[in-house]
Protein backbone atom coordinates (compact mmCIF):
# COMPACT_ATOMS: atom_id res chain seq x y z
CA UNK A 1 0.00 0.00 0.00
CA UNK A 2 1.08 3.63 -0.74
CA UNK A 3 0.40 6.11 1.79
CA UNK A 4 -1.00 9.42 0.82
CA UNK A 5 1.42 12.16 0.62
CA UNK A 6 -0.73 14.27 3.35
CA UNK A 7 -0.40 17.46 0.97
CA UNK A 8 -4.01 18.24 -0.96
CA UNK A 9 -4.43 21.45 -2.55
CA UNK A 10 -5.71 24.23 -0.92
CA UNK A 11 -8.47 25.71 -2.46
CA UNK A 12 -8.33 29.18 -4.13
CA UNK A 13 -6.05 29.63 -7.60
CA UNK A 14 -1.90 29.00 -8.04
CA UNK A 15 -1.22 31.64 -10.80
CA UNK A 16 2.04 31.90 -12.21
CA UNK A 17 3.09 33.68 -15.04
CA UNK A 18 6.57 34.09 -17.34
CA UNK A 19 6.76 36.98 -19.10
CA UNK A 20 9.47 37.21 -21.88
CA UNK A 21 10.76 40.59 -23.59
CA UNK A 22 13.98 40.07 -26.06
CA UNK A 23 15.79 42.47 -27.93
CA UNK A 24 17.07 41.02 -31.50
CA UNK A 25 20.07 42.64 -34.16
CA UNK A 26 20.63 42.46 -37.17
CA UNK A 27 24.29 44.20 -37.00
CA UNK A 28 24.37 44.34 -40.88
CA UNK A 29 21.32 46.24 -41.03
CA UNK A 30 21.70 47.88 -37.52
CA UNK A 31 25.20 49.05 -38.42
CA UNK A 32 26.37 48.44 -41.75
CA UNK A 33 26.29 51.76 -43.83
CA UNK A 34 27.80 53.50 -40.46
CA UNK A 35 31.30 51.95 -40.47
CA UNK A 36 34.20 51.57 -43.23
CA UNK A 37 33.34 49.51 -45.99
CA UNK A 38 36.60 47.30 -45.36
CA UNK A 39 35.01 46.33 -41.99
CA UNK A 40 31.34 45.87 -43.34
CA UNK A 41 31.93 42.21 -44.26
CA UNK A 42 32.65 41.60 -40.86
CA UNK A 43 28.69 42.32 -40.00
CA UNK A 44 27.54 40.56 -42.75
CA UNK A 45 24.92 37.87 -41.54
CA UNK A 46 25.81 38.73 -38.08
CA UNK A 47 23.35 39.14 -35.01
CA UNK A 48 23.36 40.16 -31.75
CA UNK A 49 20.75 38.93 -29.00
CA UNK A 50 19.52 40.06 -25.32
CA UNK A 51 16.53 38.75 -23.62
CA UNK A 52 14.97 38.43 -20.33
CA UNK A 53 12.45 36.69 -18.22
CA UNK A 54 10.02 37.51 -15.14
CA UNK A 55 9.12 34.79 -13.67
CA UNK A 56 6.39 34.71 -10.48
CA UNK A 57 4.61 31.81 -8.63
CA UNK A 58 4.81 28.66 -6.59
CA UNK A 59 5.28 25.14 -7.78
CA UNK A 60 1.92 22.86 -7.53
CA UNK A 61 4.58 19.98 -8.00
CA UNK A 62 6.76 20.61 -4.75
CA UNK A 63 3.34 22.14 -2.95
CA UNK A 64 0.82 19.30 -3.69
CA UNK A 65 2.07 17.12 -5.43
CA UNK A 66 6.05 15.32 -4.61
CA UNK A 67 6.20 14.44 -7.79
CA UNK A 68 9.86 15.09 -10.00
CA UNK A 69 8.52 16.13 -13.34
CA UNK A 70 6.76 19.62 -12.56
CA UNK A 71 2.99 20.07 -13.86
CA UNK A 72 3.51 23.62 -14.73
CA UNK A 73 5.16 24.60 -18.38
CA UNK A 74 6.49 28.03 -16.72
CA UNK A 75 7.63 26.81 -13.36
CA UNK A 76 11.67 27.80 -12.43
CA UNK A 77 13.31 30.63 -11.52
CA UNK A 78 10.73 32.96 -9.95
CA UNK A 79 12.77 36.19 -10.20
CA UNK A 80 13.83 38.87 -13.23
CA UNK A 81 16.57 36.83 -14.51
CA UNK A 82 18.83 38.03 -17.89
CA UNK A 83 18.73 35.02 -20.42
CA UNK A 84 20.46 35.85 -23.35
CA UNK A 85 23.46 37.78 -24.08
CA UNK A 86 25.05 36.07 -27.12
CA UNK A 87 26.12 37.11 -31.32
CA UNK A 88 25.85 35.11 -33.88
CA UNK A 89 27.23 34.73 -37.45
CA UNK A 90 26.71 32.65 -40.47
CA UNK A 91 29.16 31.44 -43.09
CA UNK A 92 29.15 30.11 -46.44
CA UNK A 93 25.74 31.02 -47.41
CA UNK A 94 24.61 30.14 -43.86
CA UNK A 95 25.48 26.71 -44.32
CA UNK A 96 28.09 27.01 -40.94
CA UNK A 97 26.40 29.07 -38.06
CA UNK A 98 28.38 30.12 -35.25
CA UNK A 99 26.90 31.21 -31.91
CA UNK A 100 29.09 32.47 -28.30
CA UNK A 101 28.19 33.93 -25.35
CA UNK A 102 25.12 33.55 -22.80
CA UNK A 103 23.15 31.40 -24.36
CA UNK A 104 21.18 27.84 -23.47
CA UNK A 105 22.36 24.13 -24.82
CA UNK A 106 19.15 23.33 -25.16
CA UNK A 107 17.83 25.35 -26.93
CA UNK A 108 19.42 24.00 -29.70
CA UNK A 109 20.28 20.31 -28.66
CA UNK A 110 17.34 17.50 -28.45
CA UNK A 111 14.89 20.13 -29.12
CA UNK A 112 11.92 20.56 -30.95
CA UNK A 113 8.70 22.96 -31.33
CA UNK A 114 6.17 20.01 -30.81
CA UNK A 115 7.50 19.49 -27.13
CA UNK A 116 5.99 22.73 -25.64
CA UNK A 117 2.69 22.05 -26.59
CA UNK A 118 2.40 19.63 -23.61
CA UNK A 119 2.80 21.93 -20.04
CA UNK A 120 4.17 19.06 -17.78
CA UNK A 121 8.08 19.97 -18.05
CA UNK A 122 8.87 16.09 -18.31
CA UNK A 123 7.83 17.10 -21.73
CA UNK A 124 8.31 20.91 -22.75
CA UNK A 125 11.49 22.45 -23.93
CA UNK A 126 13.92 18.58 -23.78
CA UNK A 127 13.09 14.84 -22.00
CA UNK A 128 13.89 16.58 -18.24
CA UNK A 129 16.06 13.79 -17.47
CA UNK A 130 19.17 15.73 -18.88
CA UNK A 131 19.30 18.48 -17.14
CA UNK A 132 18.16 16.60 -14.10
CA UNK A 133 21.28 14.33 -14.25
CA UNK A 134 24.08 17.47 -14.83
CA UNK A 135 23.95 21.17 -15.01
CA UNK A 136 23.59 21.78 -18.92
CA UNK A 137 21.72 25.14 -19.37
CA UNK A 138 18.27 25.23 -20.62
CA UNK A 139 15.54 28.45 -20.91
CA UNK A 140 15.37 30.51 -18.80
CA UNK A 141 18.97 29.57 -17.29
CA UNK A 142 22.03 30.09 -19.46
CA UNK A 143 26.11 29.77 -18.67
CA UNK A 144 28.95 30.63 -21.47
CA UNK A 145 29.17 28.57 -24.19
CA UNK A 146 29.57 27.94 -27.82
CA UNK A 147 27.43 26.47 -30.47
CA UNK A 148 28.91 25.32 -34.61
CA UNK A 149 26.11 24.11 -36.78
CA UNK A 150 27.02 22.52 -40.03
CA UNK A 151 23.92 22.07 -42.48
CA UNK A 152 25.42 21.76 -46.36
CA UNK A 153 22.31 20.99 -47.33
CA UNK A 154 18.66 20.58 -46.22
CA UNK A 155 19.02 16.38 -46.06
CA UNK A 156 21.58 16.43 -42.66
CA UNK A 157 23.02 18.74 -40.00
CA UNK A 158 25.93 18.30 -37.71
CA UNK A 159 26.36 20.64 -33.99
CA UNK A 160 28.36 20.41 -31.33
CA UNK A 161 28.71 23.12 -28.51
CA UNK A 162 30.73 23.37 -25.37
CA UNK A 163 28.98 24.60 -21.87
CA UNK A 164 29.82 25.71 -18.44
CA UNK A 165 28.27 23.78 -16.25
CA UNK A 166 28.01 24.78 -12.44
CA UNK A 167 25.81 22.87 -9.71
CA UNK A 168 22.99 24.95 -8.23
CA UNK A 169 23.69 28.02 -11.71
CA UNK A 170 19.56 27.69 -11.62
CA UNK A 171 18.80 29.37 -7.87
CA UNK A 172 17.40 33.01 -8.27
CA UNK A 173 20.39 34.48 -6.87
CA UNK A 174 22.44 34.19 -9.77
CA UNK A 175 19.85 36.44 -11.65
CA UNK A 176 21.57 35.33 -14.58
CA UNK A 177 24.13 38.53 -14.36
CA UNK A 178 27.12 35.96 -12.70
CA UNK A 179 29.20 36.17 -15.37
CA UNK A 180 32.47 34.11 -13.34
CA UNK A 181 33.25 30.70 -14.01
CA UNK A 182 34.13 28.98 -10.90
CA UNK A 183 36.79 26.71 -9.56
CA UNK A 184 34.29 23.87 -8.87
CA UNK A 185 32.71 24.25 -12.59
CA UNK A 186 32.94 21.72 -15.41
CA UNK A 187 32.07 21.94 -19.08
CA UNK A 188 29.46 20.10 -21.00
CA UNK A 189 30.74 19.13 -24.47
CA UNK A 190 27.33 17.99 -26.58
CA UNK A 191 27.51 16.94 -30.38
CA UNK A 192 24.30 15.76 -32.39
CA UNK A 193 24.02 14.75 -35.96
CA UNK A 194 20.13 15.22 -37.63
CA UNK A 195 18.73 13.98 -40.95
CA UNK A 196 15.24 15.18 -42.44
CA UNK A 197 14.28 11.97 -44.74
CA UNK A 198 12.18 14.15 -47.14
CA UNK A 199 14.93 15.37 -48.46
CA UNK A 200 15.55 11.78 -49.75
CA UNK A 201 15.29 11.06 -53.37
CA UNK A 202 12.22 12.62 -56.01
CA UNK A 203 9.38 11.79 -52.87
CA UNK A 204 11.36 11.20 -49.76
CA UNK A 205 12.87 7.90 -48.21
CA UNK A 206 9.08 6.82 -46.91
CA UNK A 207 7.19 9.56 -46.99
CA UNK A 208 7.08 13.02 -48.57
CA UNK A 209 5.76 14.69 -45.38
CA UNK A 210 8.48 16.33 -43.13
CA UNK A 211 10.43 14.70 -40.49
CA UNK A 212 13.03 15.40 -37.93
CA UNK A 213 15.85 12.50 -36.74
CA UNK A 214 18.65 13.25 -34.45
CA UNK A 215 21.14 11.14 -32.49
CA UNK A 216 23.39 13.21 -29.84
CA UNK A 217 26.06 12.26 -26.28
CA UNK A 218 27.08 14.66 -24.17
CA UNK A 219 30.20 14.79 -21.60
CA UNK A 220 30.38 16.67 -18.58
CA UNK A 221 33.24 17.42 -16.68
CA UNK A 222 31.89 19.09 -13.45
CA UNK A 223 31.96 17.57 -10.03
CA UNK A 224 29.16 14.68 -9.64
CA UNK A 225 28.64 12.20 -6.38
CA UNK A 226 29.22 9.19 -7.18
CA UNK A 227 26.41 7.09 -5.34
CA UNK A 228 28.66 3.89 -4.84
CA UNK A 229 31.46 5.23 -3.25
CA UNK A 230 29.62 9.09 -2.02
CA UNK A 231 32.82 11.13 -3.14
CA UNK A 232 32.55 13.96 -5.90
CA UNK A 233 33.77 12.78 -9.03
CA UNK A 234 34.39 14.28 -12.70
CA UNK A 235 33.30 12.02 -15.81
CA UNK A 236 30.29 11.12 -16.95
CA UNK A 237 28.36 11.76 -20.29
CA UNK A 238 25.10 10.14 -22.07
CA UNK A 239 23.57 9.74 -25.28
CA UNK A 240 20.14 10.52 -27.03
CA UNK A 241 17.53 9.66 -29.95
CA UNK A 242 14.84 11.87 -30.85
CA UNK A 243 12.63 11.86 -33.91
CA UNK A 244 9.67 13.61 -34.86
CA UNK A 245 7.51 13.14 -38.13
CA UNK A 246 4.46 14.00 -39.71
CA UNK A 247 2.11 11.66 -40.37
CA UNK A 248 -0.89 13.15 -42.14
CA UNK A 249 -1.31 16.07 -43.93
CA UNK A 250 -5.22 17.46 -44.45
CA UNK A 251 -5.74 17.87 -48.11
CA UNK A 252 -6.15 21.11 -48.86
CA UNK A 253 -4.97 22.81 -45.69
CA UNK A 254 -2.82 25.22 -44.85
CA UNK A 255 0.96 24.44 -43.75
CA UNK A 256 1.15 22.33 -41.08
CA UNK A 257 -2.01 21.25 -40.00
CA UNK A 258 -2.06 17.28 -39.94
CA UNK A 259 -0.91 14.88 -37.39
CA UNK A 260 2.45 14.41 -35.75
CA UNK A 261 4.18 11.51 -33.80
CA UNK A 262 7.44 12.82 -31.90
CA UNK A 263 9.19 10.78 -29.40
CA UNK A 264 12.80 11.20 -27.51
CA UNK A 265 14.70 8.61 -25.56
CA UNK A 266 17.42 9.51 -22.80
CA UNK A 267 20.05 7.17 -21.64
CA UNK A 268 22.74 8.13 -18.94
CA UNK A 269 24.95 5.62 -16.63
CA UNK A 270 23.81 5.01 -13.44
CA UNK A 271 26.89 5.28 -11.17
CA UNK A 272 26.67 9.61 -11.19
CA UNK A 273 23.25 10.27 -12.99
CA UNK A 274 20.16 9.94 -11.01
CA UNK A 275 18.14 9.01 -14.23
CA UNK A 276 19.50 6.34 -16.06
CA UNK A 277 16.93 5.93 -18.95
CA UNK A 278 14.09 8.41 -20.12
CA UNK A 279 11.40 7.83 -22.55
CA UNK A 280 8.44 10.15 -23.82
CA UNK A 281 6.68 10.56 -26.44
CA UNK A 282 3.75 12.58 -28.19
CA UNK A 283 0.65 13.17 -30.46
CA UNK A 284 -0.03 16.40 -31.86
CA UNK A 285 -2.69 17.63 -34.30
CA UNK A 286 -2.75 21.41 -35.32
CA UNK A 287 -6.18 22.05 -37.19
CA UNK A 288 -7.75 19.27 -35.68
CA UNK A 289 -11.22 20.32 -35.69
CA UNK A 290 -13.03 21.96 -39.27
CA UNK A 291 -12.99 25.53 -38.79
CA UNK A 292 -10.66 26.28 -36.03
CA UNK A 293 -7.18 25.66 -38.09
CA UNK A 294 -5.01 27.72 -35.71
CA UNK A 295 -5.66 24.97 -32.61
CA UNK A 296 -3.84 22.39 -30.94
CA UNK A 297 -4.37 19.09 -29.40
CA UNK A 298 -2.00 16.74 -27.67
CA UNK A 299 -1.73 13.51 -26.01
CA UNK A 300 1.38 12.53 -24.04
CA UNK A 301 2.98 10.36 -22.15
CA UNK A 302 6.61 10.34 -20.28
CA UNK A 303 8.40 7.74 -18.03
CA UNK A 304 11.52 8.11 -16.25
CA UNK A 305 13.67 5.26 -14.86
CA UNK A 306 15.93 6.03 -11.80
CA UNK A 307 19.23 4.86 -11.37
CA UNK A 308 19.60 1.17 -9.16
CA UNK A 309 22.98 2.59 -7.65
CA UNK A 310 21.10 6.01 -6.55
CA UNK A 311 18.48 3.96 -4.90
CA UNK A 312 21.17 1.60 -2.91
CA UNK A 313 22.63 5.26 -1.89
CA UNK A 314 19.20 6.15 -0.97
CA UNK A 315 18.63 2.76 1.07
CA UNK A 316 21.61 2.86 2.80
CA UNK A 317 20.75 6.83 3.83
CA UNK A 318 17.54 5.42 4.84
CA UNK A 319 15.43 6.88 2.37
CA UNK A 320 12.43 5.23 0.45
CA UNK A 321 14.40 4.41 -3.18
CA UNK A 322 13.43 5.86 -6.20
CA UNK A 323 12.56 3.53 -9.06
CA UNK A 324 10.57 5.42 -11.50
CA UNK A 325 7.79 8.39 -11.95
CA UNK A 326 5.46 8.43 -15.38
CA UNK A 327 3.21 11.11 -17.12
CA UNK A 328 -0.01 10.74 -19.02
CA UNK A 329 -1.43 14.24 -20.46
CA UNK A 330 -3.97 15.46 -22.82
CA UNK A 331 -4.81 19.11 -23.54
CA UNK A 332 -6.27 21.42 -26.38
CA UNK A 333 -5.05 24.82 -27.06
CA UNK A 334 -7.76 26.85 -28.16
CA UNK A 335 -6.99 30.11 -30.03
CA UNK A 336 -9.42 32.87 -29.42
CA UNK A 337 -7.30 35.72 -31.63
CA UNK A 338 -4.39 35.68 -33.33
CA UNK A 339 -2.61 36.94 -29.73
CA UNK A 340 -4.32 35.47 -27.50
CA UNK A 341 -4.77 31.84 -26.60
CA UNK A 342 -6.59 29.24 -23.86
CA UNK A 343 -5.23 25.53 -22.81
CA UNK A 344 -7.32 23.29 -21.03
CA UNK A 345 -4.92 20.27 -19.83
CA UNK A 346 -5.52 17.09 -17.85
CA UNK A 347 -2.52 15.29 -16.58
CA UNK A 348 -2.20 11.81 -14.47
CA UNK A 349 0.91 11.52 -12.30
CA UNK A 350 1.87 8.11 -11.88
CA UNK A 351 4.00 7.20 -8.45
CA UNK A 352 4.65 10.38 -7.77
CA UNK A 353 8.47 10.85 -6.16
CA UNK A 354 9.61 7.38 -7.88
CA UNK A 355 9.37 6.20 -4.04
CA UNK A 356 6.20 4.31 -4.25
CA UNK A 357 5.17 6.55 -1.26
CA UNK A 358 2.88 9.02 -2.59
CA UNK A 359 -1.02 8.03 -4.25
CA UNK A 360 -1.33 8.73 -7.91
CA UNK A 361 -2.42 12.51 -8.93
CA UNK A 362 -4.94 13.77 -10.96
CA UNK A 363 -4.03 17.58 -11.84
CA UNK A 364 -6.77 19.62 -14.35
CA UNK A 365 -4.97 22.57 -15.50
CA UNK A 366 -5.51 25.96 -17.51
CA UNK A 367 -2.83 27.73 -19.48
CA UNK A 368 -2.93 30.96 -21.07
CA UNK A 369 -0.29 32.81 -23.54
CA UNK A 370 -0.14 36.29 -25.07
CA UNK A 371 2.32 35.61 -27.76
CA UNK A 372 3.03 38.74 -29.94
Amino acid sequence: MRRQSGRRPAPGRHLHHNIGLALFADLDKLLGRSIPALWAPLLHDTAFLVSASNRAGSSLSAKYIGNVYAVQQIYGGETTRLVHLAAAKAFFRRKLRIAAGRINALDDFIASPLYCNAQNLAFCGNPLSIPSDVNTSSYPNTMWGTRVRWEPSPLWYAMGGVYNALAGFRANRFHGVDFSIRHNSGVIGIGEVGVHPEHIGPSGLFTSLEGNYKLGGYWDTEPLTNFQTGRRERGTGGFYVAGDQMLWQQPHARSGQGLYLWTAFHWAPSDMNPQDRFVSCGLVYPGLVPGRDADVAGLYGAYGHFSADQRAAQRRAGQPGQVYEAVLEVNYRIALLPWFYLQPDIQGIINPGAAHQIADALVLALQFGVPF
